[in-house]
């Protein structure tokens, strides 16, 4: 059978297989979002208002949102870049879900600006989302896991680490200890003579 890998570890078309394995991840995720509902209905008829939010309104409210819902809140920016990644299936909902923690955030504290409100504030109002009815919980819910999955595959690190669980990304050898046994030998059968020569 021929090898469709060129020593490099890229393929014939030059995507290498790291590359090749961010993209899968992606997919899957993108899979997993699909039953969000059709993003021209949600963004147009439930929330009008986000028609009108700029694309750095947006990033800072979903990066507020995320930071609440990941363990490390300083890698919520890269993200919420990746939740803009088409693959994903999410691009088209961002907006809708801005002007929502808008809405909800006013709603609540007075304010339209999410990201500004303390970390505990943010998190009854991402509940309340998620506990609000039947589209804002789809909306809300897929946020969180895509954001999640993308945290933990380290789909938002160059590396495609997460130092969160140790993991040091593809294709990083660990060294010698971390693949073999110590005193290898002791798993050998005995040796009939003492030279290894039977004859």
């Amino acid at each position: 059978m021929e090898n469709r890998l060129s020593r490099s570890g890229s393929a014939p078309d030059g995507i290498s297989r790291r590359a090749a394995l961010a993209r899968l991840g992606a997919i899957a995720c993108g899979v997993a979002a699909a039953g969000c509902a059709p993003a021209t209905i949600v963004g147009r008829a439930l929330y009008p208002e986000s028609v009108a939010l700029d694309g750095d309104t947006v990033t800072r409210m979903l990066a507020g949102l995320v930071a609440v819902v990941i363990p490390e809140p300083a890698a919520a920016p890269a993200i919420v870049r990746r939740l803009a990644d088409p693959v994903l299936r999410f691009a088209d909902y961002r907006s809708a879900l801005a002007a929502d923690l808008m809405r909800r955030s006013l709603q609540r504290s007075g304010t339209d600006r999410f990201d500004r409100l303390s970390v505990a504030q943010r998190r009854v109002i991402v509940q309340d989302g998620i506990d609000g009815g039947a589209v804002s919980a789809r909306l809300y819910v897929r946020v969180v896991f895509l954001a999640r999955i993308v945290f933990f595959c380290g789909l938002w690190n160059e590396r495609g680490a997460c130092d969160f669980i140790g993991y040091e990304g593809a294709f990083v050898y660990p060294g010698a200890e971390a693949l073999t046994w110590p005193e290898p030998e002791r798993f050998l059968p005995a040796a009939i003579t003492a030279d290894g020569n039977p004859a």
